[in-house]
């Protein structure tokens, strides 16, 4: 809810190749990351540095962010690892 994504889960990577972290399923088009580039479909990966391989993770990487702070998050996305910043809103 701190980004504007409404719905998703962790995917867990079957091989060296693929990705593991948190797939959006759906993401509300009048947020911040949707704004800055985040789509359906893509997997956060990393945010702050902080690798995401579950809730508690998610959480801790958000936690002490304030409204409009940037937060930078890695994302696999159409099929390459991109940086994509967002602005939290609270």
């Amino acid at each position: 809810e701190y980004i504007g994504i409404s719905a998703g889960g962790f995917v867990e990577g079957t091989n060296e190749e693929s990705v593991s972290g948190f797939y959006i399923e759906r993401i509300n088009t009048n947020s911040n990351a949707y704004n800055w580039g985040l789509r359906q479909k893509d997997i956060i990966y990393e945010i702050e540095n902080v690798k995401i391989t579950s809730m508690n993770k998610m959480y801790l990487a958000l936690k002490d962010k304030k409204n409009n702070d940037i937060i930078t998050c890695k994302v696999f996305k159409d099929g390459e690892i991109k940086e994509i910043q967002v602005k939290v809103q609270k």
